[in-house]
């Protein structure tokens, strides 16, 4: 969900809390709602206004219609030749096995991975790691290259065209998570 839908989202809600309000004090008894709806439409400003109140209802309700129907995209997958027939590996898979390979580096403490595939067939990986505080980051990074790319490589037979490394935080020195 983009961050206009999430807008639409909470605009759509917060206009349908007032209107259930409103509902609410009518059935109660409250006459003043009624009466000034019909004033409020009375006028020709308020009946403007009113059309698109309900163009933005219509518009809202159809887009998060289409939202909740579209077809999903389910991440993927690498497709190729086998000895005995077609070989296909989920991208997700690949993006599991970039998790516990990264994992297995000395100085990272926690990763996450996302893998996408190129026009070519080739992988485009990236990774987010929290790397230990003592660790040598444009090393470690290269270090990661490597290993991951030799690793996806070897498991799945698919060259690793780009891969990004993204250090989003640094742990403290003195916490050691595993023997290294």
């Amino acid at each position: 969900m983009t961050m206009y839908d999430r807008v639409l989202l909470a605009t759509y809600s917060l206009a349908v809390a007032v209107l259930a309000v409103l509902g609410l004090l009518t059935t109660l008894g409250k006459g003043w709602t009624l009466q000034w709806i019909a004033e409020f439409t009375a006028k020709p400003r308020g009946w403007v206004l009113l059309t698109l109140i309900h163009l933005f209802f219509l518009g809202a309700s159809l887009r998060f219609l289409y939202l909740g129907l579209r077809r999903r995209y389910t991440g993927g997958t690498l497709v190729y030749p086998g000895a005995a027939g077609e070989v296909r590996v989920a991208l997700y898979a690949v993006e599991s096995l970039v998790r516990k390979v990264s994992a297995g580096v000395a100085g990272v403490r926690d990763v996450k991975a996302n893998v996408a595939k190129t026009q070519e067939g080739k992988l485009r990986v990236q990774v987010w790691v929290t790397a230990s505080g003592d660790a040598n980051i444009p090393e470690l990074s290269n270090q990661l290259y490597r290993v991951v790319s030799g690793h996806v490589r070897d498991v799945v037979g698919v060259t690793v065209e780009d891969m990004r490394v993204y250090v989003v935080n640094i742990a403290d020195v003195a916490r050691r998570g595993r023997v290294e």
